[in-house]
Protein backbone atom coordinates (compact mmCIF):
# COMPACT_ATOMS: atom_id res chain seq x y z
CA UNK A 1 0.00 0.00 0.00
CA UNK A 2 1.16 3.52 -0.73
CA UNK A 3 0.15 6.63 1.16
CA UNK A 4 0.84 10.32 0.59
CA UNK A 5 2.91 12.37 2.98
CA UNK A 6 1.88 15.90 3.78
CA UNK A 7 5.50 16.94 4.23
CA UNK A 8 7.10 19.15 1.56
CA UNK A 9 9.52 17.35 -0.75
CA UNK A 10 12.37 19.71 0.23
CA UNK A 11 12.93 22.23 2.97
CA UNK A 12 11.54 25.58 1.83
CA UNK A 13 9.08 24.10 -0.69
CA UNK A 14 5.56 25.48 -0.49
CA UNK A 15 3.79 22.12 -0.71
CA UNK A 16 3.73 22.06 -4.51
CA UNK A 17 4.63 18.38 -4.38
CA UNK A 18 4.19 15.76 -1.69
CA UNK A 19 6.30 12.66 -1.31
CA UNK A 20 4.65 9.26 -1.49
CA UNK A 21 5.65 6.72 1.09
CA UNK A 22 5.45 2.99 0.70
CA UNK A 23 4.14 1.28 3.81
CA UNK A 24 5.86 -1.94 2.73
CA UNK A 25 9.57 -1.99 3.56
CA UNK A 26 10.38 -4.04 0.44
CA UNK A 27 8.95 -1.40 -1.89
CA UNK A 28 10.43 1.97 -1.01
CA UNK A 29 8.99 4.35 -3.56
CA UNK A 30 10.76 7.47 -4.80
CA UNK A 31 7.76 9.26 -6.17
CA UNK A 32 5.89 12.49 -5.66
CA UNK A 33 2.38 13.84 -6.12
CA UNK A 34 2.16 17.24 -7.81
CA UNK A 35 -0.60 19.09 -5.98
CA UNK A 36 -1.70 21.37 -8.83
CA UNK A 37 -2.18 18.69 -11.48
CA UNK A 38 -2.56 15.49 -9.46
CA UNK A 39 0.24 13.96 -11.55
CA UNK A 40 2.58 11.37 -10.08
CA UNK A 41 6.28 12.03 -10.59
CA UNK A 42 8.63 9.04 -10.47
CA UNK A 43 12.31 9.28 -9.66
CA UNK A 44 14.42 6.60 -11.27
CA UNK A 45 17.41 5.98 -13.45
CA UNK A 46 17.05 7.56 -16.89
CA UNK A 47 17.17 5.02 -19.71
CA UNK A 48 19.94 5.98 -22.12
CA UNK A 49 20.50 2.69 -23.99
CA UNK A 50 19.80 3.54 -27.66
CA UNK A 51 18.51 0.02 -28.40
CA UNK A 52 15.95 0.19 -25.57
CA UNK A 53 14.93 3.74 -26.54
CA UNK A 54 14.48 2.74 -30.20
CA UNK A 55 12.43 -0.34 -29.32
CA UNK A 56 10.22 1.53 -26.85
CA UNK A 57 9.77 4.29 -29.44
CA UNK A 58 8.17 1.81 -31.84
CA UNK A 59 5.38 1.31 -29.27
CA UNK A 60 5.10 4.83 -27.92
CA UNK A 61 7.36 7.57 -29.31
CA UNK A 62 8.78 9.93 -26.70
CA UNK A 63 7.87 13.58 -26.99
CA UNK A 64 10.68 16.12 -26.76
CA UNK A 65 9.87 16.77 -23.10
CA UNK A 66 9.56 13.08 -22.11
CA UNK A 67 12.07 10.51 -20.96
CA UNK A 68 12.00 6.81 -20.20
CA UNK A 69 12.65 6.02 -16.53
CA UNK A 70 13.74 2.65 -15.18
CA UNK A 71 11.93 1.55 -12.02
CA UNK A 72 13.31 -1.35 -9.97
CA UNK A 73 11.81 -4.81 -10.52
CA UNK A 74 10.79 -4.89 -6.85
CA UNK A 75 8.21 -2.18 -7.66
CA UNK A 76 6.67 -3.99 -10.63
CA UNK A 77 3.90 -5.87 -8.79
CA UNK A 78 2.59 -2.89 -6.85
CA UNK A 79 2.66 -0.58 -9.88
CA UNK A 80 0.93 -3.13 -12.11
CA UNK A 81 -1.70 -3.69 -9.41
CA UNK A 82 -2.32 0.05 -9.20
CA UNK A 83 -2.55 0.31 -13.00
CA UNK A 84 -5.08 -2.53 -13.14
CA UNK A 85 -7.81 -0.18 -11.94
CA UNK A 86 -8.49 -2.24 -8.82
CA UNK A 87 -7.10 0.49 -6.60
CA UNK A 88 -6.56 -1.78 -3.62
CA UNK A 89 -2.81 -1.05 -3.65
CA UNK A 90 -3.29 2.68 -3.24
CA UNK A 91 -5.09 4.62 -0.52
Amino acid sequence: MVSMSSAPARAGDSQRIRTTRSVHSLWPCNSFLEEETGDLLFQGAAVTDPVVLTESGTHSPLAETESLVRLPARMRAIILEALSGDGSAVQ
